[in-house]
């Protein structure tokens, strides 16, 4: 047999599995003895998404065709071909000038195989990316209603504001500055969550990091720009603001 980095490492971690003898079952079984001609690296065979239900350390062996025989092989061709599926006409061709009850069929291109294997993650990802651009604007039309509600609530104190002398760039930054304040404590609250809750989803990532920076970054920055933008509208309306109106209710 051929067995992979992980197995050799786990039974023989200081020295070489080559030559090694092992079979399968209880120490009383009457199995043959495989012995072990080689090592090669670890590799995604099964499945290129990893199964949650299987342990990634789990090691892997190989034995040749001749000692287990099946009945369904799979072919692998490697091509420059920018049309990759035209040569299957050829490839039937050549097997049957080998052997003509041999039958050739799922020929299909690496991509859509690919293509095939990672469906259900890239649906899994649409969908998050769904309800995480559902949450931002939920998020965008919480933070203008709030913003918006603020504005109506201290329009006698910018009026009073504007009647000292506020300028209406003044008042908009006033507003503005408010908004984005408030996002930025939400923001590190909900930084500190994430990172506590991370251990949690690990399992359910692939191929990114649960802490990965960039992704704290973008989001934050996303945030802040949905901020922005909700308050746009209330400021705007804060600096028109009439100061003799306000004052004549005071």
């Amino acid at each position: 047999m051929i067995v992979s980095e992980k197995f050799a490492e786990r039974l023989w971690p200081d020295e070489s599995p080559i030559d090694q003898r092992i079979k399968f079952g209880d120490p009383s079984s009457t199995g043959d003895w495989m012995t072990i001609v080689g090592v090669v690296a670890n590799a995604k065979y099964r499945t290129l998404v990893e199964d949650p239900t299987e342990n990634p350390d789990d090691p892997d062996i190989f034995f040749s065709l001749s000692q287990y025989p099946i009945h369904d092989l799979g072919l692998l061709l490697r091509t420059s071909s920018p049309n990759p599926t035209g040569l299957a006409a050829a490839l039937r061709r050549e097997v049957q000038s080998l052997d003509s009850s041999v039958p050739i069929y799922a020929v299909a291109p690496m991509s859509q195989l690919v293509e095939q294997q990672t469906a259900g993650a890239r649906f899994t990802a649409l969908l998050m990316g769904l309800f995480g651009a559902l949450a931002l604007a939920l998020a965008t039309i919480g933070i203008y209603g709030i913003v918006s509600y603020s504005v109506t609530q201290r329009s006698r104190e910018i009026g009073v504001r504007t009647a000292l002398g506020a300028q209406r760039a003044d008042v908009f930054r006033m507003v503005i500055g408010h908004a984005l304040a408030l996002t930025g404590v939400g923001i590190a609250l909900g930084l500190a969550g994430a990172l506590a809750l991370t251990p949690l989803i690990t399992s359910q990532l692939y191929g990114v990091s649960p802490t990965e920076p960039i992704v704290f970054v973008v989001m934050s920055l996303a945030l802040l720009a949905a901020a922005g933008l909700a308050s746009y509208l209330p400021a705007r309306r804060a600096t028109r603001v009439d100061p003799l109106v306000c004052l004549r209710y005071e």
